[in-house]
């Protein structure tokens, strides 16, 4: 893919992996950000984002060593509270200038944040309520009938949706 895309001029960075867990893999971001760099030259490389795997770091056209970066995936859905704000604008600070700020310490993502390091926010999303009826219809032609799921819990699912719909007004 590297190869192929490289001089598509809407690429400006890759990224080996997202949000990783597996031990396996972390032992495969550099080798294969290295790889990446080889094969592009002209692009940052991004090992990991999310942060999951230990911490993120980003390679520079023409490095060979990482550069340790804060890298954030959040979802913190509608309506979104002011202290969800609050915390995005204070990633990365230190605990006392956290507390000058009058923020609390908290860790609100899975994102593994170091002060004092750049900080990217890769992933940023707003969950909206999808248009349930007509998911709950498709899922009923095209669901597979054999499944627990279909079985047992699609219809209560539904079910429990337009209950709640209707007891705070939005039905």
């Amino acid at each position: 893919m590297v190869t192929r895309d490289r001089n598509h001029p809407s690429i400006v960075i890759w990224e080996m992996f997202n949000e990783i867990m597996r031990h396996g893999l972390k032992h495969l971001k550099h080798s294969f950000s290295l790889k990446a760099g080889q094969l592009d030259h002209t692009c940052m490389i991004i090992g990991a984002a999310g942060g999951f795997a230990d911490s993120c770091s980003v390679y520079l056209p023409g490095s060979y060593e990482p550069m340790l970066t804060n890298d954030v995936h959040k979802y913190p859905g509608v309506p979104t509270a002011q202290e969800d704000y609050d915390n995005l604008l204070s990633l990365g600070e230190t605990e006392k200038e956290l507390k000058q700020m009058d923020q609390k310490v908290v860790r609100f993502t899975r994102s593994k944040v170091e002060p004092n390091f750049l900080t990217n926010i890769s992933e940023l999303g707003y969950g909206s309520i999808p248009d349930l009826e007509t998911n709950f219809e498709q899922y009923k032609k095209e669901g597979n009938s054999i499944t627990p799921d279909y079985r047992m819990h699609h219809q209560r699912l539904h079910d429990s949706y337009l209950a709640v719909f209707h007891q705070t007004g939005i039905d």
